[in-house]
């Protein structure tokens, strides 16, 4: 790669983009005017905001105990209007008096039981003439006289005897209203100190101390750093805004740098230039990260400035949650932010570069957003914390890395810095060997911009329809085996009867995996067999390789399966059931467990993902690209993450074979093996083993049950290596098709 151009074309698309006003406002001078306009308006508003009274009905006040007197006249008494901070404070108690418009029914006139008392209350609040609705008892004075003298029985007999019940007074509050809520909160804070006075009350009258009502009470002190203080509202959302201004600040520059060029008419001359593609693909990438890294910096500095200002006008206790990020934790932002800003760089200008208009590269953004936007938003779920497993996950990752710096956990950081940065690099280097392969594709760049419609483009599908389908069926394949597995856990209930379990399975399997695959292959080609690759591989040597081929490996990939629990342990509630399920195959018949776990889905798994939709990407993607993209769909299906993780790399050494073979009779082959297998230890006991010299050599038993031995998976592995070359060999590929 010669830099020079590199630094040309560089040069050149920075000086392009300088001249767009609008791109220069929406990437530079917004991120600078938002937060400081937001924080004024905020302040603003502020002092505009205003408590509004509400309205609370009291039934039943003629019922309260004379000591503590709780009203007087139409309002509450004035002891329990303010805490202890506010008793002389006159004004204070005029205003919680005007928040609090109450309705005094002091008795009703016929008892009613407690539903119907409940209906009315529903009705008074329903009807917004209410807001909250509170009853006191009949005979609650009386009660509490009678358990008065109770507790003074109990206390001379020693303890013996039984204190009375006293009636709870009800509060009727409609949760779904915010008015409602902010009615009992007001209340609650008058009638917790009345309480507590009838409490003070009973135990005067029992010549007991009021402390042995509270023997302790719990000491709550914080041992939070300052630092973590002063970012405790930051640290969640300034990694939330800065990567998503860090896409953003990439996508528009990369639709602009491509799109714009094919609008222009200048996308030709570049390609026609001295310089590679690789060093066209370098120029662009380094200006959309500029851009890129520019926007997030200017954010980052747009929100200390803000929060700085904002927290000076604040109250000091507040100021103190809303205070700025201290500048050490920014510095290291830095760090992490240059390779997320390479990797949105590089996906933005591979997927802006198929876009044939400016107005078509707006809607790529959306799906961008769709696969970013959760793995943003998981950070902020209360169990996720950085751990070795989430540090391996993209975008992810580097959000818990930035909120751990953020707060000063520089150990923590320091831990998992490494895997953070190890994953996002090379993340950033698949996308950009997808963004060079972009601009080596004629057929990307340079596609036509015709109109789009469904039936026109339907009638297309039938009239010209090929030997094989291309990548959009393939997409819209997997899309809609998604979509019916998902609405097919809805419908599909787990029963506890093995008959229903099984016949519910293999018919959804059926219908939402091979149905799908089968009926679009007959459509959308004239040789369904072909796409679904139903001929038989040559030479026929190869089926029994397959067979030893997966028992070889199997031991390999539940190791690897294990060590996804360890860095993703399953949620209990679904290991239970699991394990439910597992006491119902132990249970069922041989036969019908391998019918179900084994062949259905060897079957049909693999006329889905190896057969329609593997062929399908083939047509327009490089084989080993397509295997990837066909693995993951394929690992998607799997509900469970830690099997989705699992199946992944089990695809990927079925999706090769497929693509050797060109057939779909091995891969099925593979998938029953493998399968089968797990059948079959799910069988196998402690005593088979220790009674087995065979079984001793592959399998250890202990408490967590039955596997493999370590002479077993390292045989197992290295019988694989063997067998992979031998398969490779024997299906070698002309040149033309490598």
């Amino acid at each position: 790669m010669r830099w020079v151009n590199v630094k040309w074309i560089f040069l050149r698309e920075i000086r392009d983009q300088l001249r767009d006003r609008r791109t220069m406002f929406a990437i530079l001078a917004l991120p600078v005017l938002m937060y400081p306009l937001m924080g004024t308006v905020i302040l603003q508003i502020t002092q505009f905001v205003q408590e509004h009274p509400v309205k609370v009905k009291l039934i039943g006040t003629d019922h309260l105990p004379q000591d503590p007197q709780l009203i007087d006249g139409d309002h509450f008494t004035d002891e329990f209007l303010v805490d202890e901070s506010h008793i002389a404070d006159e004004t204070y108690k005029e205003r919680v008096r005007s928040l609090l418009e109450l309705t005094i029914l002091a008795a009703r006139t016929k008892e009613v039981d407690d539903e119907t008392a409940q209906e009315e209350a529903q009705e008074l609040i329903h009807s917004g003439d209410y807001q909250l609705v509170v009853e006191f008892p009949v005979g609650f004075a009386e009660q509490i006289e009678k358990f008065k003298r109770d507790v003074n029985e109990a206390r001379n007999r020693q303890g013996e005897g039984q204190l009375s019940a006293i009636p709870f007074p009800r509060i009727y509050v409609d949760r779904t209203d915010e008015k409602s809520e902010i009615a009992q909160r007001r209340v609650e804070r008058i009638l917790e100190p009345w309480r507590q006075a009838v409490i003070k009350g009973v135990f005067s009258a029992s010549n007991m101390p009021l402390e042995a009502s509270r023997p302790f009470e719990l000491q709550e002190r914080d041992v939070s750093r300052e630092e973590s203080r002063r970012v405790a509202v930051w640290s969640t959302m300034v990694p939330y805004l800065i990567l998503i201004w860090s896409l953003v600040g990439a996508f528009y520059p990369a639709v602009d740098l491509c799109a714009g060029e094919k609008e222009r008419g200048t996308m030709e001359t570049l390609l026609s230039s001295p310089a590679g593609r690789g060093e066209i693909v370098a120029g662009k990438l380094l200006t959309i990260m500029s851009f890129s890294t520019t926007t997030s910096l200017l954010n980052l500095a747009s929100i200390g400035f803000t929060g700085y200002f904002v927290s000076s006008q604040l109250p000091a206790q507040m100021g103190d949650q809303f205070g700025a990020p201290p500048l050490i934790a920014l510095l290291w932002m830095l760090v992490i932010l240059l390779p997320v800003s390479l990797l949105f760089s590089g996906l933005t200008l591979a997927v802006a570069s198929f876009a044939r208009s400016t107005k078509e590269g707006q809607y790529y953004l959306a799906p961008l957003m769709l696969i970013s936007l959760p793995l943003m938003t998981l950070t902020m779920v209360p169990s996720v914390e950085l751990t070795l497993g989430t540090s391996l996950i993209p975008i992810t990752g580097a959000m818990l890395l930035l909120e751990a710096l953020l707060e000063a956990e520089y150990a923590l950081a320091l831990q998992y810095a490494l895997p953070v940065l190890g994953m996002t690099f090379f993340c950033c280097f698949l996308s950009i060997r997808w963004a060079i392969y972009q601009f080596n594709s004629e057929s990307v760049l340079f596609r036509d911009s015709e109109r789009w419609s469904l039936q026109l483009w339907l009638r297309q599908l039938i009239r010209q329809r090929g030997d094989y389908p291309g990548l959009a069926a393939a997409i819209c394949c997997a899309v809609t085996i998604l979509v019916l597995r998902f609405f097919a856990s809805l419908v599909v209930t787990p029963s506890p009867e093995w008959s229903s379990f099984f016949s519910a399975n293999v018919i959804s399997q059926l219908l939402t995996i091979a149905l799908p695959a089968i009926a679009l292959a007959l459509f959308l080609s004239r040789r369904p067999g072909r796409v679904l690759r139903l001929s038989m591989p040559q030479p026929m040597v190869i089926l029994p390789m397959i067979v030893l081929l997966a028992a070889s490996l199997h031991p390999s990939m539940v190791m690897l399966g294990e060590l996804v629990q360890q860095l993703y342990p399953i949620n209990p509630d679904a290991a239970a059931g699991l394990k439910a399920i597992e006491s119902m195959f132990a249970a069922a018949p041989l036969l019908s467990v391998l019918l179900l776990i084994a062949v259905t889905p060897a079957i049909c798994e693999e006329l889905a993902f190896r057969g329609f939709i593997q062929t399908s990407l083939e047509q327009q993607l490089k084989p080993s690209t397509a295997i990837l993209v066909t693995s993951f769909f394929f690992a998607v299906t799997h509900g469970i993450l830690q099997q989705s993780l699992s199946a992944f790399f089990v695809g990927l050494l079925i999706g090769m074979i497929a693509w050797r073979t060109r057939s779909l009779y091995p891969c099925m082959l593979y998938h029953f093996t493998h399968n089968a297998i797990v059948v079959g230890l799910m069988s196998v006991s402690s005593e088979q083993v220790e009674n087995s010299p065979l079984l001793r050599f592959l399998l250890d038993s202990g408490e967590a049950g039955v596997t493999y031995s370590s002479a077993a998976t390292g045989t197992g592995l290295v019988v694989a290596m063997f067998l992979v070359a031998v398969l490779v060999k024997l299906t070698a590929r002309p040149a033309s098709l490598e």
